[in-house]
């Protein structure tokens, strides 16, 4: 790690800290936020391989996230043709993979706001402070880890880390938090 790369890392947490957190939760990893023009935010985040419909439909259930089917007649956006902010707000999300099914989106786990997407191979669920979306806190740490039971059903399907790179403070970048 670079000196530059660590003030970022330790800017609003104490390497302290991140090692309490880190070995607090079994399956949320703190995501510093990538910066700049991203648009991201810190989060708390754990990701949930979906290798085939059946795979959505059980990490859903486990989840309490239901599973939302989209009519055949759906409005869609269509490619080119322009929208106001409140028009394409009513369009609702597909998943890639599995089109006739909704993002879940902004859902509640265990009584709490978090934020699931199902991607190309995975769900991910990323949990944020409630008064502040763009960064983590111990209120935040105390949402993952009442959501975590939850996840202990479909353990098998967790990916650790849950992004490929040095931002994702689990055992694979930082070997060190858990070394005790």
């Amino acid at each position: 790690m670079t000196d530059r790369w660590e003030q970022y890392l330790y800017e609003q947490h104490s390497a302290e800290q991140l090692a309490a957190w880190a070995l607090s939760l079994r399956y949320f990893r703190f995501c510093r936020a990538v910066g700049g023009h991203a648009g991201d935010g810190d989060q708390l985040r754990v990701a949930l391989a979906v290798d085939s419909r059946d795979d959505l439909e059980t990490v859903l259930a486990a989840l309490g996230i239901p599973l939302t089917i989209l009519p055949a007649d759906e409005p869609r956006p269509v490619t080119g043709q322009s929208y106001t902010g409140d028009e394409y707000a009513r369009f609702r999300d597909a998943i890639g993979r599995f089109p006739d099914v909704a993002q879940p989106s902004h859902v509640r786990l265990a009584g709490e706001k978090a934020f699931a997407w199902v991607g190309t191979d995975r769900l991910t669920v990323s949990i944020s402070d409630e008064k502040d979306i763009w960064s983590v806190s111990d209120a935040a740490v105390e949402v993952a880890r009442r959501v975590e039971p939850m996840i202990d059903p479909i353990a098998h399907h967790v990916i650790d880390p849950p992004g490929k790179d040095r931002h994702c403070v689990c055992p694979t970048y930082y070997p060190e938090f858990w070394a005790s």
